[in-house]
């Protein structure tokens, strides 16, 4: 598989090879015209040419090669944020193309990076995704690279600058050491990477309402009941304390027509998991029979339904 790779991959080095020759071709063309226009009496005569610019045309042809050639000490690497995630902490693995040259470099691109996440004891990482369109939407264009040896990726990388390649999301269920695995094919072969990360106890942060990615908002739910939800678009679990009361207003914010609940509550507090929402209250209103805005205040902060 790999071998078939790598051969639908050439055609990509025929293009950067007729690349420096119409480089080359362009600048001796330059160098003949301002030859035979400024009054040095030069001819088109092929030998004249060749001796005169026969070095030069090499030099260019040596140093074209070998530039496009310099994405061969570029270095395939694998990192995360940080060494170690908590039990239900999203781990994001970003592979990138590091440029250990002190110039920039044209990276030619890869047709395939694989990655994988392993506890010590063989078992797999659970994969995290946004949404069910997005596993969808990988696997297709996973196997339409696999079935077209498609070179992605390609691009300058700034001198000691890296390119990030590709970026996949992980949700560790239990404490242990895993291994990240991954590997990448591209135009000079084949290389890997390796990063062991520590997954320690479940610790979710204390939030409130007003904690950075922590929103509230009304929605309604399959018996058209209008909800309560709280957002979570941390990459970590968050606990966040119950409530008490909840005031909803018909019609507007200040009006008399109102119904005030006092709740006691088992627990205190609710865990709502990395980037998720968790409904936190039904209110008694639906949204069918809704003729006049509702206002529902709960931490203290005041929400209408339908939004504006």
């Amino acid at each position: 598989m790999i071998q078939l790779i790598q051969s639908i991959a050439a055609p990509t080095n025929w293009f950067m090879f007729l690349i420096v020759l119409l480089s080359v071709a362009f600048l001796t063309g330059l160098m003949v015209a301002y030859n035979r226009y400024s009054g040095t009496g030069g001819k088109y005569d092929p030998v004249i040419l060749l001796r005169k610019y026969g070095l030069v045309i090499v030099l260019l042809l040596v140093v074209g090669f070998g530039y496009i050639n310099l994405d061969n000490y570029c270095v395939f690497n694998v990192s995360s944020d940080k060494p170690s995630y908590s039990v239900g902490e999203v781990i994001e693995i970003n592979c990138t193309i590091n440029n250990p040259l002190p110039i920039p470099v044209y990276y030619r691109g890869h047709t395939l990076i694989e990655v994988t996440a392993e506890y010590n004891n063989g078992s797999s990482v659970q994969r995290f995704y946004f949404s069910i369109k997005e596993i969808a939407a990988e696997d297709a264009a996973e196997a339409a690279r696999i079935a077209s040896g498609e070179v992605y990726g390609r691009g300058f990388i700034a001198s000691h600058g890296e390119k990030r390649v590709r970026t996949t999301r992980y949700l560790p269920k239990y404490i242990g050491m895993i291994q990240v695995m991954a590997e990448c094919t591209d135009i000079t072969g084949m290389d890997s990477a390796n990063l062991s990360l520590e997954i320690t106890e479940y610790q979710p942060v204390w939030v409130d309402v007003n904690s950075s990615g922590i929103s509230l908002f009304l929605d309604e739910n399959e018996e058209n009941r209008i909800i309560v939800l709280v957002n979570n678009s941390n990459a970590y679990p968050v606990r966040i304390p119950v409530y008490s009361p909840v005031i909803t207003h018909f019609g507007s914010p200040d009006s008399e027509l109102r119904l005030v609940e006092y709740i006691d509550w088992v627990n205190p507090y609710w865990d709502i998991l990395a980037y998720s929402a968790k409904q936190i209250h039904r209110t008694m209103s639906h949204t069918g029979t809704v003729d006049t805005p509702v206002y529902v205040t709960i931490y203290g902060i005041t929400l209408r339904y339908p939004p504006q």
